[in-house]
């Protein structure tokens, strides 16, 4: 991994959830686990159309560090944009490395 690609500040959030006191019904809400440098890249041309054969979400791949905080029901906000992980990737299952490909949450 070239750390100098890693560029943009981001911040994973994870699905939380309580139940309610007063209605006894769950509350999810999410909260704030990880800060972090990442790489962020809209697919484009060729990445995009071998992306949407097999996920039609996923629009942007971001690049990490590994972490064993991040999954598939993470949540990602990058430059003002909130994202959900679609497919996190352990590049090589090497524990360095994540690829997480990602979509746009549409507001």
């Amino acid at each position: 991994m070239r750390c100098g690609t890693l560029r943009h500040r981001i911040t994973f959030y994870s699905l939380i959830e309580t139940q309610s006191s007063i209605t006894g019904e769950l509350v999810q809400s999410w909260s704030s686990v990880l800060n972090t440098w990442a790489s962020v890249e809209p697919l484009r041309g060729k990445e995009l159309f071998q992306a949407k054969q097999f996920q039609s979400k996923v629009d942007v791949k971001i690049t990490t560090r590994y972490s064993t905080l991040i999954n598939a029901k993470s949540k990602i906000t990058a430059n003002g944009n909130d994202y959900f992980v679609e497919v996190p990737i352990n590049t090589e299952e090497r524990n360095k490395e994540l690829v997480l490909m990602c979509y746009k949450v549409q507001p």
